[in-house]
């Protein structure tokens, strides 16, 4: 009996490690994400403390000067850092979409070829049940030509 041989496994190989490769790029990005947005969450929530507790140092009796002015440096570079982290995630969230696009053509063309080879094992089996049957025909065929002679013979 034949085995079964596809031609371009060899190609589907490559392509499913192309595959493996685009979707453990784009887990990596989307981990990068994740973690610039709970940065971002950080320095937000520490944002809103600051401005809270300037709020209550101003309600209160003159604050020095200088704890003013150290508070608004801070708030200023809070604000800055908020502003770059923002900047830099959404480089990545535009990084993130063409990963999935990537992703999801790598895919395609994996697919493309594991319908080939869906497709040839078909087109095998089919064959090989063919041949199968022909050689059943033919072992069939040489009994009654044996059992015709035999019963002539008598």
């Amino acid at each position: 009996m034949k085995r079964f041989r596809f031609s371009l496994q060899s190609v589907l190989a490559v392509r499913e490690a192309k595959a493996d490769q685009a979707e453990a790029a784009l887990a990596e990005r989307q981990r990068a994400c994740s973690a610039l947005r709970e940065r971002l969450a950080t320095l937000r929530d520490a944002e809103a403390e600051a401005l809270a507790e300037l709020a209550v140092g101003q309600n209160i009796a003159q604050p020095e000067s200088s704890s003013l002015a150290v508070r608004c440096a801070y708030l200023l570079g809070i604000g800055q850092q908020i502003r770059a982290l923002e900047a830099t995630l959404v480089a990545e969230q535009a990084e993130t979409a063409r990963l999935r696009r990537v992703l999801l053509e790598r895919s395609r063309d994996e697919q493309i070829v594991e319908h080939l080879k869906k497709r040839k094992i078909r087109v095998f089996r089919s064959e090989m049940a063919r041949e199968q049957q022909a050689e059943i025909d033919e072992v069939a065929g040489g009994r009654r030509a044996a059992n015709a002679s035999r019963g002539s013979v008598s």
